[in-house]
């Protein structure tokens, strides 16, 4: 409790003994808890006193989360102030003294209960204490945290930068970024935008390859204001890879037939087009296309039989050589099933395919089973489908018959023509109605034999998921 102590208690000379003891108690301190006491004396020789109630705060301390540039108001309310000072500072450093202005800065006002801070900046950010000296050793205090925040912005270069490496070497890519509070940065690339492939101001590629040349991204985030983003555009440098359209191409003496191969490489390479070692003067047509790779393709005419076989398309760059085959023959093309995964029936099944006119089909063998359980492997039934009419657009069909309820099937199926029999279609997964299935579509498992392995590894993939499937309805 603060005492306060008129200057002159007296202008007598002499004091009574009450007088002394009122005195001594005031100097003590012993008012008690209840606020400040006054010694007043209205008339000589008379002393009274006035307990004067204690300054309440009436402001919770708070946290500010002002936007750079913004304006950061303070506010500090407190009760029962009487003729006592309330005292503004930020840290150890006064700012006003009552009304009167102690810091000399033209932003700072205050209104009332409030200081205002306007156009806040990175600096002003700390500690604001409003302060009343109701007690020597116990002052009343009142502090305000303000956090001034800062959108993202990069630090070490511009929105976009160019890098270059070499096949099977390590790079890290780097976006340094200053906001407040602190940016989270995170990478991602142009062809997997969906995919964060690592956080934090570096991205380090390890063993790169064709598959890492491109653009990457780094987002800068903090929740204040937009996110920001700059690209890094990584040219890597390899030698060629080869990967033909289609493996095997179906033709005929007497017409034209087109082979082509993409080919992937960087720097740019020579393309050159042969047949059983000797290269071919016709120029390839090569067209760039968008993802990055040069599609090279030839037209050959088959003017009699020694035109068909392999034919080998070849490039090469600074950095190595690559060479593939397109294999082209008379044999048909595997034939195209056109069926729905779920039967009409339950004890039948129909088989729906086609072939290109042009490969002139005379017969297909058709093989089914049931699908294998657990160590039990069924034999496959086959069928031989004549072709006995000439062959046009339309579609042939076989009706499967005497099978199983609610079971899954495998069929294989392949086409023969004068030059020979066709590749076999890799296995055609369906399933024969059980007595509570409803008539659905449903998506026509075909592979073409001239396809790539990650064709095949695709259609395996969806061929498990289907047994799995189609296990879990049994249990069920």
């Amino acid at each position: 409790t603060k005492l306060i102590l008129l200057d002159s208690l007296l202008q007598e000379k002499k004091m009574t003994c009450v007088r002394c003891c009122v005195m001594l108690t005031l100097l003590a301190g012993q008012t008690g808890p209840l606020g400040s006491a006054r010694l007043t004396t209205p008339e000589l020789g008379k002393a009274q006193f006035t307990i004067l109630p204690l300054p309440v705060i009436q402001t919770v301390p708070q946290h500010y989360r002002v936007e750079r540039g913004g304006t950061a108001i303070l506010e500090c309310d407190i009760g029962n102030l009487g003729e006592m000072v309330k005292i503004w500072k930020n840290g150890t450093r006064v700012i006003y003294v009552g009304d009167i202005k102690i810091r000399n800065d033209p932003r700072i006002s205050l209104n009332q209960n409030s200081i205002y801070i306007k156009g806040v900046d990175i600096w002003d950010s700390g500690w604001y204490s409003c302060e009343v000296e109701n007690d020597i050793d116990h002052p009343i205090i009142l502090k305000h945290n303000l956090q001034v925040l800062d959108p993202p912005q990069f630090v070490d270069f511009g929105t976009e930068q160019m890098l270059t490496s070499i096949s099977g070497s390590t790079i890290s890519l780097s976006c340094r970024a200053d906001g407040q509070p602190s940016p989270n940065i995170t990478w991602t690339k142009e062809d997997r935008r969906t995919e964060i492939l690592g956080y934090g101001p570096e991205l380090t590629l390890t063993n790169i390859g064709r598959l890492d040349h491109g653009r990457y991204k780094c987002s800068a985030n903090n929740g204040v204001g937009n996110p920001v983003s700059k690209t890094v555009n990584l040219s890597v440098l390899y030698a060629p890879e080869i990967f033909p359209v289609k493996k095997k191409v179906h033709g005929k003496v007497g017409i034209s037939v087109t082979v082509s191969c993409d080919i992937w490489s960087n720097p740019p390479s020579q393309v050159n087009w042969g047949k059983a070692g000797v290269n071919i003067n016709t120029k390839p047509q090569n067209i760039q296309s968008e993802s990055g790779s040069l599609l090279s393709s030839i037209n050959v005419f088959l003017s009699n039989e020694t035109y068909l076989g392999n034919y080998s398309c070849t490039a090469q760059n600074r950095f190595g050589a690559a060479s593939d085959t397109v294999l082209v023959r008379g044999n048909p093309d595997v034939p195209e099933i056109l069926s729905k995964v779920l039967s009409d029936g339950q004890s039948f099944y129909t088989l729906v395919w086609k072939s290109a006119p042009e490969q002139n089909v005379s017969m297909y063998k058709i093989m089914y089973r049931k699908l294998p359980d657990g160590s039990v492997v069924y034999a496959w039934d086959i069928v031989d489908y004549p072709v006995t009419t000439p062959y046009t657009e339309e579609s042939h069909s076989y009706v499967i018959q005497d099978l199983e309820a609610d079971s899954a099937y495998t069929i294989n199926l392949k086409a023969e023509n004068s030059y020979g029999w066709s590749d076999s279609l890799e296995d055609f997964l369906f399933f024969t109605r059980g007595k509570e299935t409803r008539p659905q579509d449903s998506p026509v498992l075909v592979t073409d034999t001239a396809g790539t392995a990650a064709n095949c590894q695709r259609y395996l993939l969806i061929y498990s998921i289907l047994v799995l499937l189609y296990s879990l309805y049994l249990v069920n």
